[in-house]
């Protein structure tokens, strides 16, 4: 039998979760109901597919997306989220990060220890 993968399915599920909270009228659904938390969706959904799929080249993808969703979000909620430049190329070093950790097999700290002080 032919593997699938789970993306589609977690992808659904977490929509139909967003709908359903929004039928039941709970007031934080305004904030969640919107494009950063797409993005923030499909990254998970991307996540669940590489690590419990085993399909380890989507782990890039996932935490790129998943970052990029909890910045805008944060640039909503918070009066002191910081709005640089530098928060993108900090999202885009911590998603290689974990691309590194998956593809040494080792711990974070490991990783960071290693690249940041030789």
């Amino acid at each position: 039998m032919k593997r699938q993968g789970i993306f589609p399915g977690v992808l659904l599920v977490s929509v139909g979760l967003i709908f359903l909270l929004q039928n039941y009228g709970i007031p934080f659904v305004n904030y969640i109901f919107s494009w950063p938390s797409i993005l923030v969706i499909i990254g998970l959904a991307f996540l669940f597919q590489a690590y419990i799929g085993k399909d380890y080249h989507s782990i890039f993808t996932g935490v790129l997306l998943v970052g990029l969703g909890i910045h805008f979000h944060g640039l909503q909620l918070f009066s002191f989220w910081p709005d640089h430049w530098a928060m993108f190329t900090l999202i885009i070093s911590v998603s290689f990060c974990f691309v590194i950790v998956r593809q040494k097999k080792t711990a974070l700290y490991l990783v960071l220890s290693y690249y940041w002080f030789p």
